[in-house]
């Protein structure tokens, strides 16, 4: 692209025209909307924020009081209260429960008072009387409340009208909590009211710093909170929002006029309990601030086109021009940009590539922490599944930031025998898991060994120890379980079972010791529920173990198929120790070799190559392998005749497949070396992997992809300055060069001397 095409180019040239004409209406129009837009936009921002930070503190205030009053429901001496009669004889209860509901009072200033309701026996308590509900002149609203529609929700009440002075009425202030239980009953017995405190409430919200207007409605839009204490209780859109649009279940944001003045209103609505929580500002006062920024901004445009003619007098448009050119190849060059551009608007392909890298950023910065959360939990379950070998544990536990501080390691497995409580909005299942996960990490504390994982309905942990007698760590190991035991009992009303492998030093046993847990937990059968059972007890003198180690049988794989004679070697060895150590009968020992066997016959059958090469002058290579009859002997005859073997067959196969996927490349990069070749586009049309091609390369012609071709490059430029005369800059553009100094940097760098003396000495001794 020349310069002369360039569309910004024309534009810095429009620029000067309309800079030297009309330059403070333009700038001041655009200040102005833009001010007042970014104003506008960091108000809206701002004021949600607070508005989020309102509704959580708000929720947060209410949800301490329902699952203050949901345990008081549920609690033992309120059941028996609901259960039986009241009489004179119950006082002792009745004190007991008045002080319970008293109970958060005494600490939360917001709830007011609060009321259990028995319709059946026709009585009430509250934290200060006690009494029968026929003597109360509301007991229809009372009943009506307990009634609802939901068995836990808020709801604003109304005062009751024409109150009989000779009655007495049920103070249940304005915004009130009901509870009604049983909650598996569809008529529940009773019901407990908490009625919170208007000023409290209020008291909660106001602040005297802000100057915005907060509003909080019901989800039937009666005003529960306003600045304004005459609007509460009135419905909220007759009352001066007749005119605004909006959906009450988004966060959003519309306008609306109020007393005749236009204000912006951000609002949110809860999940928790449907209220939608307001922040109302005045636009015309955002609008003032505006104004005046941009008659401060008026004046610096004055200032600036002096500046600005002054530049443009004894500069050149060029010199402003190539820097944002040089910009512009860079992004080019360096960042795939997906969007259609125009290709000749530099600074607008050059925002989008700036926007293509900070979208790339955030995104790999999200998938980043999503990653570090799963790791852990991921590094465990490979343990667990024996599917980690030593080396990797050494790395995973150095970027985990664990080191080996324990003498013995123990897994607990914890199992939900039965469960005493009822869900009311997720599933008991769930929270039972997660409440048992805290307490595990309240019980062991530093003592656990990465994070606890839920498989298979059980909830496993590695517990460390620094005791070194195994009946040491057992006896440790059983005093933590049992406590963990009682707390679950008591705090979830969970009975569970709790299975103990036996002790382990090395995480490569893990395997091992989670299979032992279960098994342990799998043995209560006949015990019935909450038990403590160590492997050790309810399995004597026995051991689980893996006869054929699938992950060492599956590195061994992996390294003939790179080809690593010296790794098959070893590994190969530590496979037949272990599978020897392990004490099989004959018959195990000739199952464990035979799989073995298969399993690396099949990399060759796999890659292709037929099996016959490896079969040529043996009678039957089965009964060879079951014919051997010690280790070393087992060792050699896999190394010589089966391993080995294999991996020079699949060198010589490789070699030819490498020289002709290197003159694929090769012929690529000679036909099209002008081009944005990479190294990634070559592989993707070669239908090979990247690092494949680059090893290829690496290993046959001792260079890289990208030195390859700038190599190839530089020789085609110097065979362009010996036998043309194209420019130097000419020819850096076709050499793909962001600008003719890096390439005659390079060129120097290389060859000693710079593209131009290169030419001239050439040209001088060929003459």
């Amino acid at each position: 692209m020349k310069t002369r095409n360039s569309t910004y180019f024309r534009k810095v040239i429009a620029f000067y025209v309309l800079l030297s004409t009309l330059p403070v209406l333009v700038l001041g129009i655009f200040s102005t909307w833009k001010s007042s837009k970014m104003i506008q936009e960091k108000v809206n921002e701002s004021n949600l924020q607070v508005l989020h930070q309102t509704q959580m503190a708000v929720e947060e205030n209410l949800k301490f009081i329902h699952n203050y009053y949901t345990l008081f429901a549920y609690s033992q001496e309120t059941t028996n209260m609901i259960d039986k009669e009241l009489n004179y004889r119950d006082i002792d209860s009745i004190l007991k429960t008045q002080e319970e509901l008293q109970g958060l009072m005494n600490i939360h200033t917001t709830v007011k008072n609060a009321y259990l309701i028995h319709p059946e026996g026709g009585w009430f308590i509250s934290n200060e009387s006690v009494g029968r509900l026929d003597e109360l002149g509301n007991q229809q609203q009372l009943l009506d409340l307990i009634n609802g529609p939901e068995n836990i929700y808020w709801t604003y009440i109304d005062p009751q009208e024409n109150q009989d002075a000779s009655r007495n009425y049920m103070d249940f202030g304005k915004i009130a909590m009901v509870i009604r239980f049983p909650f598996n009953q569809e008529q529940p017995k009773a019901g407990v009211i908490v009625s919170l405190s208007q000023y409290q409430f209020n008291k909660m919200i106001h602040s005297k710093e802000t100057v915005e207007r907060f509003l909080i409605i019901d989800e039937n839009n009666r005003v529960l909170y306003d600045d304004d204490d005459s609007i509460i209780g009135h419905d909220f859109a007759e009352s001066f929002l007749k005119d605004a649009q909006w959906e009450k279940d988004n966060n959003s944001f519309f306008t609306a006029k109020i007393d005749g003045e236009k204000v912006g209103i951000n609002y949110t609505t809860s999940p928790y309990n449907g209220w939608t929580y307001f922040s109302i500002y005045s636009i015309y006062q955002i609008q003032e601030d505006s104004r005046a920024i941009a008659w401060v901004t008026f004046l610096l445009c004055v200032g600036l086109m002096g500046l600005s003619l002054g530049i443009s007098a004894l500069g050149s448009n060029k010199m402003i021009y190539k820097p944002v050119r040089n910009i512009y190849n860079s992004v080019k060059n360096e960042i795939s940009i997906t969007t259609n551009v125009n290709i000749e608007d530099e600074m607008k392909y050059i925002g989008e590539g700036i926007n293509t890298l900070i979208t790339s950023r955030h995104a790999m910065e999200k998938q980043i922490k999503l990653q570090l959360q799963q790791v852990e939990e991921l590094f465990l379950i490979r343990l667990i599944q024996g599917e980690i070998q030593v080396e990797e544990i050494q790395e995973k536990m150095k970027s985990l930031g664990e080191t080996k501080e324990w003498k013995k390691i123990s897994i607990i497995s914890i199992e939900v025998d039965s469960i005493h409580q009822e869900g009311e909005v997720v599933d008991p299942q769930d929270m039972i898991m997660l409440g048992i996960n805290r307490i595990m990490e309240e019980v062991l504390g530093n003592q656990i060994f990465l994070k606890p994982i839920f498989t298979k309905q059980v909830q496993t942990i590695l517990v460390k120890s620094d005791e070194v007698e195994e009946e040491n760590v057992n006896h440790s190991m059983y005093d933590s379980a049992k406590k963990i035991q009682t707390m679950i009992k008591k705090r979830l009303n969970t009975i569970v079972s709790i299975g103990i492998s036996r002790p382990f030093e090395e995480l490569l046993d893990t395997q091992i010791a989670y299979k032992e847990s279960l098994e342990a937990l799998r043995c209560r059968i006949g015990l019935g529920e909450e038990v403590i059972l160590f492997f050790h007890e309810v399995q004597p003198g026995q051991y689980i173990r893996q006869a054929y180690p699938k992950t060492m049988a599956n590195d061994l794989i992996h390294a003939i198929n790179m080809e690593d004679r010296e790794r098959a070697g070893q590994l190969l060895d530590q496979l037949v120790d272990q599978i020897v150590k392990e004490q099989l009968n004959f018959n195990e020992y000739q199952v464990c070799f035979t799989r073995l066997l298969i399993e690396v016959i099949g990399v060759l059958q796999d890659s292709g190559e037929s099996i016959n090469r490896l079969f040529e002058n043996k009678s039957n290579i089965f009964e060879e392998v079951n014919q051997l009859t010690n280790a070393e002997d087992m060792k050699q005859w896999f190394k010589a005749e089966i391993i080995y073997p294999i991996i020079t067959i699949r060198e010589e196969r490789s070699e030819n497949t490498h020289k002709q996927i290197l003159d694929d490349v090769l012929s690529i990069i000679q036909e099209e070396y002008a081009a944005d070749l990479t190294l990634e586009e070559c592989a993707s049309r070669l239908n090979y992997h990247p690092s494949y091609i680059w090893k290829i390369m690496r290993k046959e012609l001792d260079t890289s992809f990208s030195e390859y071709v700038a190599q190839y490059r530089l020789q085609v430029a110097k065979q362009w300055l010996e036998e043309t005369d194209l420019s130097i800059l000419e020819i850096s553009e076709k050499m793909k060069y962001n600008n003719s100094q890096n390439f005659i940097r390079y060129f120097k760098k290389l060859e000693g001397i710079t593209p131009g003396q290169y030419r001239k000495e050439y040209r001088k001794n060929n003459v």
